[in-house]
């Protein structure tokens, strides 16, 4: 019964894990110093980071995506 618990527990998480990043995407062209850095959406603080990554990128001329 434990090990039951333990594995639904693992599984539970990695699908968590590999869920949470819902949308993401990178900088490119740009001067903002943000180019190759890859954001993604997922919580409410990760939300903001990349809404301001996505600004800031495309205000330096640059392209936002996949």
């Amino acid at each position: 019964m434990k090990k039951l618990v333990l594995v639904l527990g693992v599984g539970a998480f990695l699908s968590f894990g590999l869920n949470s990043c819902s949308k993401c995407a990178s900088c490119s062209g740009s001067n903002s110093g943000l180019d190759g850095i890859e954001y993604c959406q997922g919580n409410a603080a990760e939300d903001l980071v990349y809404d301001a990554a996505k600004s800031s990128c495309e205000a330096a001329g640059g392209e936002f995506s996949k």
